[in-house]
């Protein structure tokens, strides 16, 4: 019989983490935000207080006539905030409703030919939980520890997966349009599923059939003190005149030095069942750290120094990608297959990889203090010894 093991865990936050959800929860639009393109402040709205007012003021109807009148066309479905509250007054009654302020953040946008900045397209917010703190779902932790389980995995037994690799190199060259690329895309994902099941289950039809795979992580459950975020935007690598290109888009991140506890649950019988080769805790967390040091030393190119063993959150890129990172040491055959695995439009500039000449990063970078950092970067460790919560 397998013993199970749960481990309490802690999290600290070695690079600006972004980790969202659903767009209806975490995506805020131009009615519940102020941003001052001039100065980089940011005010996020509390929509309760504001409300408050409007009701207070008898403006509440003219608010929703306001956005029913400007909102009706794809050109104005964005309603920006700011006009409606300088024409009705209450402006001046901006600090009653706001909710938090971000004074000069580190964004750059361009300049329209009117002289004026662009705005910024999305604002992407932190996951909350029911009583508004900021924590890490339990999904996302395990999501990146699989993604590097499998990377692990691949880079010390390239050999047995010289068919798919040869299979995903064939499509990718023979794939030249939209449409060929949408197939492409949908082939790759049942490659990587096809090797997921090879190294997670070994052949064993039960545990496939049944998802058991032996590792099961909490939520974080609690925070050490009050989480410290901030605003980051979007880099798009795919560097244009030697330059990055900065994206109207920004996202809440959380600050490094921040800590979060959770657990994770290890059934060493089912995963004696796998490749992995994972009998204790030991070698979970190596495995995490070769396939982490292997991603910055081969692909990311840059300085290892932040003693992280797991990649977290929004920014980090998708797991055929990562796979396809781990089963393609040669740049130029990588470059092949992950220009379209990123493509989606050739005639837009930002969704057009095709001409993409060399392998994007699978972790992005984020402006923080006038310089890029790598997103995303963490490192878990247990808090005491594991406790043995049964067998199987």
């Amino acid at each position: 019989m397998g013993k199970i093991v749960k481990y309490k865990m802690e999290l600290e936050v070695l690079t600006p983490v972004h980790i969202g959800g659903v767009d209806y929860k975490t995506k805020l639009d131009k009615k519940e935000y102020l941003f001052n393109p001039n100065t980089n402040n940011l005010t996020i709205i509390d929509n309760v207080k504001f409300s408050e007012i409007l009701i207070k003021k008898n403006l509440f109807d003219k608010y929703i006539k306001y956005i029913e009148e400007n909102g009706n066309s794809e050109k104005n479905k964005d309603i920006k905030l700011l006009p409606f509250l300088k024409e009705n007054n209450i402006y001046s009654d901006l600090t009653y409703f706001t909710k938090k302020e971000y004074k000069k953040l580190d964004i750059e946008l361009k300049i329209k030919k009117n002289g004026k900045k662009e705005s910024l397209n999305t604002i992407k917010l932190l996951n909350r939980n029911i009583y508004d703190e900021v924590y890490i779902q339990g999904s996302s932790i395990k999501g990146a520890l699989v993604n590097l389980l499998i990377v692990d995995y691949i880079i010390n037994n390239r050999e047995e997966f010289l068919d798919e690799k040869k299979k995903i190199l064939d499509l990718a060259y023979s794939s030249v349009d939209e449409k060929s690329i949408r197939t492409f895309k949908n082939d790759i994902k049942e490659i990587v599923k096809n090797i997921e099941k090879k190294i997670f289950y070994d052949g064993n039809k039960n545990f496939e059939e049944t998802k058991k795979f032996g590792i099961s992580i909490s939520d974080s459950y609690r925070n050490h003190e009050e989480i410290k975020t901030n605003f980051y935007q979007d880099i798009d690598e795919r560097k244009k005149d030697g330059k990055e290109a900065c994206m109207p888009i920004i996202r809440e991140c959380i600050m490094p030095k921040n800590k979060f506890d959770f657990d994770i649950t290890l059934d060493f019988e089912v995963l004696g069942e796998s490749k992995l080769e994972i009998r204790n805790y030991d070698d979970l967390i190596s495995s995490l750290e070769n396939a982490v040091d292997y991603l910055i030393d081969n692909t990311l190119e840059v300085e290892n120094g932040k003693n992280q063993n797991l990649i977290l959150g929004a920014n980090t890129g998708f797991h055929q990608k990562t796979v396809v990172h781990a089963l393609f040491p040669e740049k130029k055959e990588r470059l092949e297959v992950t220009k379209r695995l990123l493509h989606i439009n050739k005639k837009d500039a930002i969704r057009n990889h095709l001409n993409d000449r060399f392998s994007p990063r699978i972790i992005n970078r984020v402006r923080k203090n006038g310089k890029l950092e790598l997103a995303g970067l963490v490192r878990i460790q247990k808090i005491g010894d594991g406790k043995n919560v049964g067998t199987n």
